[in-house]
């Protein structure tokens, strides 16, 4: 998990050094229940719009009792395309794809061989998925406001709870400066 946010942090810098512009990215709404995330966005040449993530989650042990779920972290890149851009601005409704990697811990049932019931572990269930989004992105001269929702398909899962879906539903609300 180390590696892979660290690569995608020398991929960001790589590929912000060569641009004009970026936006850094954040969610401080989320900061504030331990969801913690980082985002660039870098504009390409022909208008569309790489985006790079990096996340934590350190959420109360309560909350995690609710859920049955312990996020640790994620990382996703996606591509975006403005739709209402007719000066290639990054602004306004966008249509992106995604793909993202998530590490959590989930309690994970089996079923006793006894027939007195399931046992319950706690293990590792992290997940790919890859899918689409929907969004908007309002723009104060170096201030933004971006939000977006989505949906995509589990392409890998490390182990599989009894509970878990093949969708993945994504979302966001982030607030960014343009350097």
């Amino acid at each position: 998990m180390k590696t892979l946010i660290t690569s995608i942090a020398i991929f960001a810098a790589a590929v912000t050094a060569q641009a004009q512009s970026f936006e850094l990215k954040t969610n401080p709404i989320g900061a504030a229940f331990g969801a913690y995330n980082l985002s660039v966005e870098v504009p390409l040449p022909s208008n569309p719009t790489v985006t790079l993530n990096a996340s934590a989650w350190r959420y109360s042990a309560d909350l995690k009792d609710f859920f049955y779920l312990d996020l640790n972290g994620g990382a996703s890149i996606g591509i975006r395309k403005y739709v209402a851009s007719n000066s290639g601005e990054d602004k306004g409704l966008y249509l992106g794809a995604a793909s993202r990697y998530i590490s959590r811990s989930s309690y994970v049932g089996t079923r006793n061989t006894d027939g007195s019931g399931w046992s319950y572990q706690m293990k590792d269930t992290d997940y790919a998925s890859a899918g689409f989004t929907l969004g908007y992105k309002l723009v104060f001269e170096r201030l933004t406001i971006d939000a977006f929702a989505g949906i995509g398909r589990k392409l890998y899962k490390q182990e599989i709870p009894n509970w878990d879906w093949h969708v993945d539903v994504m979302s966001g609300l982030n607030f960014g400066y343009r350097f």
